[in-house]
Parts: structure tokens; sequence; C-alpha cells
């Protein structure tokens, strides 16, 4: 959020007419939400002097102050601020004033009338909190209205900036929107000719590490001499600090943030008797520290950006936040001043590893406008020249090679119409693009735009669009009549959602609940779930430690929600979600979807005829078969027996389609089972939604009902205990006719009776022709040539032949 008041717009700006509730509307309707808010410094609140303090004589907390107000007689304000004493300057609000719900009258204190009130900034509205009254300037006039001093208005806009919108982190970059909206002139206020700094360049140029300078393109130092630190800072900048939330420290870091404010360039002050004359830009080591303006030590690591000083010290994380030893100070005198650029991305990077929120960083990793980072410089040592008496003594800077440019959008004349539906005038486009800042030609086919050096959030034609909208709306549809030719189509996606419906259907009747989890989480989480070569798609920026990588599997989210259910009691749970997976294979980064459910506790409600049944491999394995009799699938699918990351090694499998894993089923490993507090087993299930799509037909053909009979022939097979049945189905697939219409396993048994080493397995086997029945003599010579085959690759014999 930006906090400005509507006085100081108003200087930017040639709008002559009133100016909050337009600006406010206006804004509202650009896309920047915000909000008028007050002071309290009405006419009655005006400059005074106490001309004479004592103590009360009946409290010796309270102190009466004779005030003088510019009026005819001295005021007696009592006063429990310990600050009052005689000859200062201070805020009084007179009677008949209202200080937010507070009237100001005549009041008994200790049996003496108080005839006003001494203010602090928060009392006026100014400050969220302060401590004691607000001494003013010496040369503040007494009599005068505190907000005709101030150079304030009574009202202030509470604008809450959306990330996108760094430029708008500046009364430059509202004054900059106003003036589009209001179409007025937007003109600087103060004349910055009177500042050159190409007499002062010195030699030595600032040094900028080769691995850093795609980083930190731009570097400017100012190096100051005679400081006066002691100097005032003027009420009417205190002011507007006060009211774009910031606090007050000494003249030359007061400046700093009074600018940042004004043009949205953040900089930083080193004292430069510590720092020496020269700033260096690198990376920090593992091993390096710093010590933060609170007091707090914080431990640097490599990818983090510092500026060094002489002796290579870091002084300053780059764009974040400087050290305390090194900071401008009372005792300072020779200041050297950084205006620099860094990029976003090095920035957001920055303000996610160091928690602490900084002006700074908040607007760096939105990004900065490059191209003012010696404006802004220049503005610092206006003020800081004729407010503290610096003098120039030298200026460097450092600019790579490769220089920030200005994003260059070409977007083709049609799109506009293809995108909105509707007719857009290219001519109005071109009109507000240019009055955003942005350079506008035109071919016959396309436009070419160069995006201004303030506007990172404009890099597609559909944001060129989009500035067109902000200001002249969404173009009127015309009516006109349309003739449908109506025929039914079944798109991709159509047949995919209802695909997924029908999963989700099937679950929640099966009693599993879904849920939702995050695509973020933290590497270490899911390490175990993933095989030793995967590679994990890790954030450059993460929001924090526990979301540093980007999910490759559902299951640690689903296994925190189940653990959370098993603490609050609910220990019989089967949970389902439906969401993508983050994965680099060879083709660069993939986001395939999956379904995954994880299931612990009892099967069934508790009741005299459970049986104990829990959640185990074959209840997982079987609901993956209910799932699938949903999905028409002509391609023969296979189970292979495979030892999964993350499951029990024994129990665990895979489905296969033509070699690639339709969907993996297995019992979570004992020790993560603990690690998650699951009190009983619990099965996981992860189905292949892409590839279940792929091999599913979206409609399943219809046969007529054949004629001619079905004819079953069964098999009692001794079959070797180290044969599966797997290899058996494969061969009755190959061996048999087509006109094996299904296989059916109807017993299978191991005991006294059957030899070891073996196990007794019964078929039924169902033929049928379309054309004419079968014979007796056709089924014998198919059954023959299975049965040899069987006995010859797999010792397999006809039991009781």
């Amino acid at each position: 959020m930006v906090q400005l008041n509507t006085q100081w717009l108003s200087e930017w700006l040639s709008y002559k007419e009133s100016l909050p509730e337009t600006a406010h509307e206006k804004l509202v309707s650009q896309g920047l939400e915000n909000d008028i808010t007050n002071n309290h410094l009405s006419e009655t609140v005006l400059v005074g002097h106490i001309v004479g303090c004592g103590v009360h004589p009946k409290s010796s907390k309270l102190q009466v102050c004779t005030v003088d107000v510019g009026q005819d007689q001295y005021l007696t304000i009592l006063c429990g601020c310990p600050s009052a004493r005689q000859g200062i300057k201070v805020a009084v609000a007179t009677v008949g004033t209202r200080l937010g719900d507070f009237d100001i009258g005549v009041r008994t204190i200790q049996g003496m009338e108080s005839y006003g009130m001494l203010c602090s900034p928060s009392e006026l509205g100014l400050a969220h909190n302060s401590s004691g009254i607000w001494h003013l300037d010496p040369s503040a006039p007494v009599g005068e209205c505190l907000a005709t001093w101030l150079k304030i208005d009574t009202t202030r806009l509470d604008i809450e900036v959306t990330m996108n919108r760094g430029d708008c982190l500046s009364l430059r970059g509202i004054a900059r929107e106003l003036s589009m909206g209001l179409l007025c002139d937007l003109a600087c206020p103060w004349d910055i000719e009177s500042v050159s700094l190409s007499s002062y360049q010195h030699a030595t140029s600032v040094q900028v590490a080769p691995n850093c300078r795609e980083y930190s393109p731009i570097f400017h130092t100012l190096l100051l001499e005679n400081v006066d630190m002691h100097a005032r800072t003027p009420d009417w900048i205190q002011a507007r600090l006060f009211e774009g939330g910031i606090g007050l420290h000494n003249i030359c870091v007061d400046v700093l943030h009074y600018v940042m404010l004004e043009l949205g360039q953040p900089m930083h002050a080193y004292d430069a008797d510590v720092v020496g004359d020269a700033l260096s830009v690198r990376f920090a080591q593992d091993d390096e520290c710093l010590e933060s303006l609170q007091g707090d030590t914080l431990a640097l690591d490599s990818r983090t950006l510092v500026v060094c000083d002489a002796n290579d010290n870091p002084r300053c994380i780059a764009g974040y936040m400087g050290d305390k030893s090194s900071s401008a100070q009372l005792s300072s005198r020779r200041i050297l001043l950084e205006s620099a650029y860094f990029t976003p991305e090095q920035s957001a990077y920055q303000c996610r590893r160091y928690k602490q929120h900084t002006h700074a960083g908040s607007r760096f990793e939105r990004g900065v406008d490059y191209a003012s980072c010696q404006l802004a410089l220049m503005r610092a040592c206006m003020l800081l020249t004729e407010l503290a008496g610096a003098q120039i003594q030298q200026y460097a800077n450092f600019m790579h090679t490769v220089q920030p440019s200005p994003a260059m959008v070409n977007m083709a004349l049609t799109y506009p119409e293809s995108l909105m539906g509707a007719v857009v005038s290219i001519p109005k486009l071109s009109q507000v693009l240019e009055s955003s800042g942005c350079e506008v030609g035109q071919t016959e086919t396309e436009l070419a735009v160069q995006i201004p050096s303030w506007r990172h959030d404009m890099r597609l034609p559909a944001h060129l669009v989009t500035e067109y909208i902000r200001f002249h709306g969404v173009p009127a549809f015309e009516s006109t009549s349309v003739v449908a030719h109506l025929s039914h189509f079944e798109s991709t996606d159509e047949s995919r959602i209802r695909l997924l419906d029908s999963l989700r259907m099937r679950l929640v009747a099966l009693g599993c609940f879904e849920t939702q989890s995050y695509s973020f989480i933290a590497a270490a989480e899911q390490e175990h779930f993933v095989s030793a070569n995967s590679q994990l798609v890790n954030l450059s920026n993460p929001l924090g430690a526990s979301y540093s990588s980007m999910r490759a599997t559902m299951f640690p989210g689903m296994l925190q929600a189940l653990s959370r259910n098993h603490a609050s009691g609910c220990r019989d749970t089967a949970l389902f979600e439906i969401g993508r997976c983050f994965v680099v294979g060879d083709d660069g980064l993939q986001q395939p979807e999956f379904l995954a459910v994880v299931m612990s506790g009892s099967r069934f409600p508790e009741r005299w005829r459970d049986k104990g049944e829990v959640f185990d491999f074959y209840a997982a394995k079987g609901l993956l078969t209910s799932l699938l009799e949903s999905v028409y699938i002509s391609t023969p699918m296979v189970w292979r027996e495979v030892a999964l990351p993350g499951m029990h090694p024994h129990q665990s499998a895979v489905l296969e389609i033509e070699g690639k894993i339709l969907a993996s089923v297995g019992v979570l490993h004992p020790s993560l089972q603990k690690q998650y507090n699951l009190a009983t087993d619990c099965a996981c299930l992860n189905l292949n939604l892409d590839l279940l799509v792929a091999s599913s037909q979206s409609k399943q053909q219809i046969e007529p009902v054949c004629k001619q009979p079905m004819m079953r022939r069964d098999l009692s097979l001794l079959v070797p205990d180290t044969v599966e049945y797997d290899k058996i189905s494969e061969t009755i697939q190959k061996i048999m006719d087509t006109r094996l219409k299904n296989v059916v396993v109807f017993d299978i048994y191991s005991g006294s009776q059957v030899p070891s080493g073996y196990y007794s397995l019964s078929l039924g086997l169902s033929f049928q022709d379309k054309l004419v029945s079968l014979t007796d003599t056709e089924l014998k010579s198919w059954i023959d040539q299975l049965t040899a085959t069987l006995d010859s690759q797999y010792s397999i014999e006809i039991r009781g032949g």
C-alpha cells in the first residue's frame, strides 16, 4: 500500500478542480483500489509557541503551558507530555477542533481550566503511533494554520498496489496514472537541472563482480562531505513521511525515504569513514554474516547479493537492508550515497530468504524504473545540499555493457478484436499506449510497441489490450442475428471432464473423501517418494522453506491430511485428490495429471459381523479395478511387481499399458507410516490420468447379440509355484483362436492333494462364432494346442490327466 496526501499529488498535476473525490474514482476505474482517509488538520489546528511552562500545583505529571497562537490572548493549556518546555513551537488544537471522535473544548483538570491541546503526529491523524507532542521547526510562523505550514491537505489516498504495478509505489507513479486518466499534464515541481554530477566524476568506478552484473547492471555512488547530520528534517517532509507510514531517523535517512516515496527509487546511505570511498558488489559467502539495523545477526548464503566496502566486507544486502555499523549516524560527516538497480528476481529471493519486510525490498522485487537511478540520486543530493549543507566530493558509477532495455511487444492489428470478440479502435489503442509512455510504430499488419522503463507489467500483446480496457472499458457488443447449425461434437476436454467426473462420483460412492493440497512442498518431504535419479522442480524464490519445490507426487500432502485426521480421532479414512504434478523429463518441464488415493484404518464400519478387514494392498488394487470398470480400454493391461519409492518393497506393483505405467499400488513403508503418525497400514494408489484419457475410447463398440451358442470348456491345471498367472493368460491370448470370448479363474487350490511345489488352477474358457456353431472337434484341437504349449514352456500339466 502507498499513502499519499492529495496536496502533494496536486503539485505534480495541472488539474485545477477538486482532486480527492475525482482521483479516488479515477484510480478505481484504472484498477487501483483505494480509500480516502482524513487527517485532523482543520483550520483550527494552529502553530503555537510555548512562552511559559511550569508544573501544575496539584499534579507533578501535568505542566501548565502558556501558548501563543497568534490571537489576542495567550492560551493556558495543560499538558501531560514531559517534553513540553518553554520556547518550542508546537501543534495546537484550539477549542472547537474535532480530532477524530474527540472534540476539543474547555476542560477543567485538577481545578484549572485548559483551553486546547498540544498534539502529537498520531493525534493529528498523520502517524500510526508517536511518542510525545510534535516539536515543530523554530521558524514555523506562530498562528498559521498547521496544514498550510506542512503543505498538506486534509485528505489522503490509501492505495492498494498489486504486485505487477511496482511503478505505482511512488508519488510520481500515481501522478502519472492520474495525468492519463484526468487528461492533464504531468510536471515535476522542482528543477533537477540545478544539480550536475558530471564535473565530479571520479576515475575509480564502482566494482561489480562479473557473475553479478546481470543482477545489478546499474550502480551509482555519490560522496558528500560536511553533512550536518544534526540538521532538522523540515516539518513538511516529516508530515509526508508520517502519512507514508515511515518513521523519522536523521536528516540523511529521512531525505532518502522522502525521495523513495516521491520517485520510487530506494537508496542507501553509508558512513564513508567506515566503508571508505568505494563500493563493490558480489555474491556473499556461506560463512559471512551481517548485523541488521535492528541488531539481529543475518547469516548470508551464496545466493545473496551484497554491497561491500573498500575492504570487501559485506555492508548491505543489495536492495534489501544495510548493516548497522556502516549506516549514516548523527556522528557521520562524510556520507556515501548508493542508488542502484537490482533485478526483481534477485530481490525477490532476498525478500523471501530474510523475513523482515523492508520498503526497499518491496519495491525492488516488483521492479523499479531502471532509468531513474541517477535522477533519484540527484534529487537526494539537491535536498541534502539545501537542508544539511552537504558538499559533493566525488561521483562514480557502474554501467553494464548489457543495459536493461525497453521491452518490445509486437501485436497483430487483428489481435485485439480476436481477443475481445468486439471491434477495438486501433487509433484509440495507440493513443492510450502513447499516453502510458510507450513508443508506438505501425505497419500494415501490426503495432510495434516499445514499453517504458517503469512498466514491468507490459510484456505481452494481451497486456496492451488490457491497458486499452483500463481507460476505455470493454467495447460494446453489437446485437446481431446468429444462425446456428446444431451438431454434436465432443471435444477432448469435454470427454476428459466427463471421465474425471465419473471417477469422482465412483470414489465418493465407495466412501472416499476428496481433498486438496498445495502444489508447493518442501523438497525433503517428497524425496522418499521419487527415484534417486529424479530431478525435482525447485523454486528460485519460494514463499518459505516448506514450499521450496513443486510437488512431483501428491502423496506427501495427502499423508499430512491423513495424519491430521488420525490425530483428530478419524482413523478409518480414505482420501483422494485429482491434480497436477511437476517433473523434469527429456522434453523439459512436464505437468502430468494424477488421481491419488490414500487409505488407512478399517474398510467397514464396526459391527458384530466385521472381520476386522483393513485397507491393505488388495483393497487399493480392488479400488483401482473398480475405477477402470467405468473406462473402456481395448489395449491389454499387465500387472508387474515393482518396489516403488516410499512403499513396502514386497507390497507394491504397477499396472502397465503398452510398456507405460498407467497406475501404481502399494502399502506405505513402515518407516514413513511411523513418520506420519499413522496407527495402521496405509494403502496408496496413483493413477496417471493423462495416459488413462489417451488410452480410453469415448465410445465402446456395441455389437448385436450373437445367435450362435456359447460353448465352454473347463481346465484344471497343475502349475509350478514359480509361474504367475499373467504368463498363463498371455499364452492363452497368443495361442487360442479369436473365437475365444472369455476366460475366468473359478478355483485356486494348494494343499495336501496337490504335489509339493505346485498349485491347482481351474479355468473356464468360453468360445463363440458369429456365423456357425462350433464343434467338439474344433474345441478339442484348440485345447490340445494350449495344453501342449503350457507344458513345453512352463511344465504345466493337466490335473488328473
